[in-house]
């Protein structure tokens, strides 16, 4: 698996990190409240780990919308999506993990505007 997502983090603070190394991996994991995977090979890729921090309800998740070169570096882009129609009336830490080919030079995570 290259992507993993939940509900729950415990994150009460949104953040995003670029991880480029096991040590990276297992304290992002740690972050998040769970055990970490398995970790990718960071020769060849890297992950970045989004988390939305806390929100009044569930259906709130976070949406990939690619990754590209720009301005010499590797961008990340994604987008908070929000709640549709009914949504868990609980409080919630939303949260994405996912694993990207590694192209070289800088990486940048950036939040897509709606």
């Amino acid at each position: 698996m290259t992507e993993w997502k939940g509900q729950f983090s415990g994150a009460l603070q949104g953040a995003r990190k670029v991880i480029r190394s096991a040590a990276d991996w297992r304290s992002s994991w740690a972050a998040i409240g769970q055990e970490a995977p398995t970790a990718p090979d960071f020769k060849t890729h890297f992950a970045v780990a989004v988390l939305l921090g806390e929100r009044r309800t569930g259906g709130y998740r976070v949406q990939w919308l690619g990754v590209g070169p720009a301005g010499g570096a590797t961008v990340v882009k994604y987008k908070e999506m929000k709640p549709e129609g009914m949504a868990l009336q609980a409080v919630t830490q939303p949260y994405a993990v996912k694993v990207f080919p590694l192209e070289g030079g800088d990486i940048r995570v950036e939040e897509a505007e709606d």
